[in-house]
């Protein structure tokens, strides 16, 4: 099943009902996407059982086990196990996997793998995503979201894949939210403004990331170069104090051997921070950082043109005494 077809059935609760392993595939994880439609199928009640979210990182199969195969006084539930290849042994991830594709009940599970190496049972509903959205598939996930979109907003989505083709799902996704919410008359400025952002021959913000944690300099700098003119410079002091504020709290989920809230609180963070950079940081340059991002956003706001940041990436990539 391909995702136009999985976008024409999951409003049916029957088709919901139909099986009991729901198994999506393609070639990488798409996090906005899945949480847009199980929230939304939740919102609407199409579920054929209470959610339940497992983090897939955390998995071991003598654990999903016992989960999945045990009910209190008989009562389903929906698992999302999210994106399987989280999982960092080799073994249990493919133990984990064979476990969930032999699945029958008593619950309902989902997850994602990059490719299912063999055949499927019929016994499982495989949706095969799309690596990139189309014009056509983007009316169809908006039609599942719901969103009515007017004529005048119609045109700009029309305009907008006529110069990108298409996107990936998670960017179909913003777009969709981004659209609901714009005014039909700035249809020249939204324009330019979502090419921006849907923009690939520009470094990313999680690149940039990367490299300020990883305190890569010379990666950082030149990245830098190419992005930071697209945003104002309150938004830079908005993006880098929401990722001080996460590493800090990851960091300090992470000494106290507090896996599941350090996994939860990386949302947004590189995966390289959460994996080893965590450890070349101290909360205390954590928290100064935060403070001067602080002190910059006020300056900001009350006209300073001082170039505040400049002033704290020179302190950050500064060697440590």
């Amino acid at each position: 099943m391909n995702l136009k077809i999985f976008l024409d059935n999951a409003s049916s609760s029957s088709f919901w009902q139909s099986t009991r392993v729901f198994c999506f595939t393609g070639p990488s994880y798409q996090p906005t996407f899945f949480h847009d439609v199980f929230k939304h199928l939740d919102l609407v009640n199409t579920l054929p059982a209470p959610k339940r979210k497992l983090d897939s990182s955390t998995l071991d199969k003598n654990s999903l086990n016992a989960q999945l195969s045990q009910t209190i006084l008989g009562q389903q539930l929906f698992f999302l196990l999210g994106n399987i290849e989280e999982i960092k042994n080799k073994k249990q991830r493919e133990e984990i996997i064979t476990f969930l594709l032999a699945y029958r009940g008593p619950h309902y599970v989902t997850f994602f793998i990059p490719e299912l190496k063999n055949k499927p049972s019929k016994d499982i509903q495989t949706i095969v995503l799309d690596q990139a959205v189309d014009h056509k598939t983007f009316s169809a996930l908006s039609t599942f979201l719901t969103l009515k979109h007017s004529q005048g907003k119609q045109a700009i989505i029309k305009k907008i894949f006529s110069s990108v083709q298409s996107m990936s799902l998670d960017q179909a996704c913003m777009l969709s939210c981004y659209i609901d919410l714009i005014n039909p008359k700035t249809a020249s400025e939204t324009h330019d403004y979502v090419l921006r952002l849907l923009s690939t021959e520009l470094p990313s913000l999680n690149q940039l990331s990367e490299h300020f944690f990883a305190k890569n300099a010379p990666e950082f700098f030149s990245t830098w170069t190419q992005v930071k003119d697209e945003y104002p410079d309150v938004f830079w002091v908005t993006f880098w104090s929401e990722q001080i504020w996460r590493a800090y709290h990851v960091k300090k989920f992470l000494a106290a051997q507090n896996f599941v809230h350090a996994k939860r609180m990386s949302y947004r963070l590189p995966y390289s921070f959460l994996n080893r950079h965590w450890k070349t940081f101290k909360l205390s340059d954590l928290a100064d950082a935060y403070s001067m991002l602080y002190t910059i956003d006020y300056s900001i706001k009350r006209g300073s043109t001082f170039t505040s940041l400049d002033l704290f990436y020179a302190k950050h990539f500064l060697p440590q005494k």
